[in-house]
């Protein structure tokens, strides 16, 4: 449960930014990307829902973390195979379609919506490898990684804003910086995990 609240956290900190640092026109012409970033995360979450329930078993099963290796692999390959293709659409949708035919007044969000739309290549793998951390037992380690994701998150939006000046667009930066930055946290910690006896 934890980690569900502390991953709307990471994925909800920018609107925080904006508020605080930009203020709240800002923060309504960063509504499609909010939209957009909100559709994105849905494609991960599918392919847990499938896979996970099988990890826990087979996990349940042998007691071997190395059963789960071609498991893991199987859902990091099906979340990008999901995510980027869907994700690429959607930001199309919005960037050439929707805001242009719909949203005139939005305009200033479509640079901010392709940089944000980056969080695609990192967010597959932080999920998938999150279901292997959860059903070894360390949640603690996901939860810190998502903390440690929001926290650059929020180090790097504010310095690309107050010091650089980049608006809308440096929060959209800063959280494709801290996407990294969790996904980097999650492999390392797969990695680290993989080494121990089992």
């Amino acid at each position: 449960m934890m980690i569900g609240i502390v991953y709307n956290l990471l994925t909800t900190v920018d609107r925080v930014l904006i508020a605080g640092l930009l203020g709240t026109r800002e923060l309504g012409l960063y509504s499609p990307v909010i939209s957009m970033l909100g559709a994105i995360t849905v494609f991960p979450g599918l392919v847990s829902n499938v896979m996970y329930p099988r990890m826990g078993y087979v996990y349940g099963h042998t007691g071997s973390h190395q059963t789960l290796v071609p498991m893991v692999r199987q859902v990091i390959r099906l979340n990008y195979a999901i995510t980027l293709p869907l994700s690429a659409a959607i930001g199309l949708l919005f960037y050439f379609v929707i805001v242009p035919g719909f949203l005139h007044e939005y305009e200033e969000c479509l640079v901010p919506l392709a940089i944000a739309l980056m969080t695609a290549l990192f967010m597959p793998l932080g999920l998938g490898l999150g279901d292997f951390l959860v059903v070894v037992g360390r949640q603690r380690a996901y939860l810190m990684n998502m903390v440690a994701g929001m926290a650059v998150n929020c180090c790097a939006g504010y310095l690309f804003v107050s010091s650089m000046d980049l608006g809308l667009a440096g929060i959209a930066l800063g959280s494709v910086v801290g996407m990294a930055a969790f996904a980097i946290l999650q492999y390392l910690t797969y990695v680290n995990y993989l080494r121990t006896p089992g």
